[in-house]
């Protein structure tokens, strides 16, 4: 198909300053209501105050505000988690918005049709080059995956990177649907293995490299695929 050019880089969307739920209705997921109290509904899930943890694969229906906390997937199991994003507010002061620790199928980020759902993370948690040692992780953007990451739906994801990057996955990273707005004083949107662009509209404001990925020491790894949708990049660095 014949591809469309605009002259000029749109604007990019407005997002309100809170969430907003979406068109859907709960098919059998765990419901996790954020806030003050956070509420949980199912399995496989589990809150400490702000902090909660996913410990099982399945199908998560998130919504809510959590004003400093942090959602976490950390599971052994082999079939995939996916969070399915209907109206979600998380800003986190010490860490990633949302943190793949463990999820050895995949994790697919879901925008449910017509949400808007922001994230945030601090601005000073990273830990020096200096006092890393080899082997261990170190978060340094607003969604942090140290496994595969699908990012789809018909909503709006909101991601601001403030203390480096905005995405970044050890893995694969794939982009598939939705609208997904990254503004990041670092790279914008990062992957080690391979990064695929197969749908959606994105709209990037790095101060690093656009989108990018790093792995060039393995044989078949480290490619840039852009298939489909539409790619808005405004960086200092490179572009891809």
């Amino acid at each position: 198909e014949q591809s469309v050019i605009p002259d000029t880089i749109p604007e990019i969307p407005e997002t309100e300053g809170t969430p907003t739920g979406g068109e859907y209705t709960p098919a059998g997921e765990t419901v996790i209501v954020l806030g003050e109290n956070v509420t949980i509904e199912g399995n496989g899930a589990e809150s400490d105050e702000s902090l909660i943890t996913i410990t099982a694969a399945g199908r998560y229906l998130i919504s809510g505000t959590l004003e400093n906390g942090q959602i976490v997937v950390d599971t052994q199991d082999t079939a995939k988690v996916e969070l399915l994003l209907n109206g979600v507010s998380v800003a986190s002061s010490f860490g990633p918005a949302i943190y793949v620790k463990s999820a050895p199928k995949r994790v697919v980020l879901t925008t449910t049709k017509g949400s808007v759902n922001l994230l945030s993370d601090g601005s000073d948690y990273l830990v020096p080059d200096d006092q890393q040692t080899e082997g261990g992780i170190y978060p340094n953007a607003c969604i942090y995956a140290c496994d595969d990451l699908t990012i789809n739906g018909e909503g709006t994801l909101r991601i601001t990177g403030n203390a480096d990057k905005g995405i970044n996955t050890k893995d694969d990273l794939k982009l598939e649907g939705g609208t997904v707005i990254v503004q990041s004083i670092g790279a914008g949107v990062r992957a080690n293995d391979s990064l695929s662009v197969l749908g959606g509209e994105m709209h990037v404001t790095a101060g690093g490299d656009g989108m990018k990925t790093a792995n060039t020491e393995t044989e078949g790894k480290g490619q840039i695929t852009v298939q489909d949708g539409a790619l808005y990049i405004t960086s200092t660095g490179d572009g891809l």
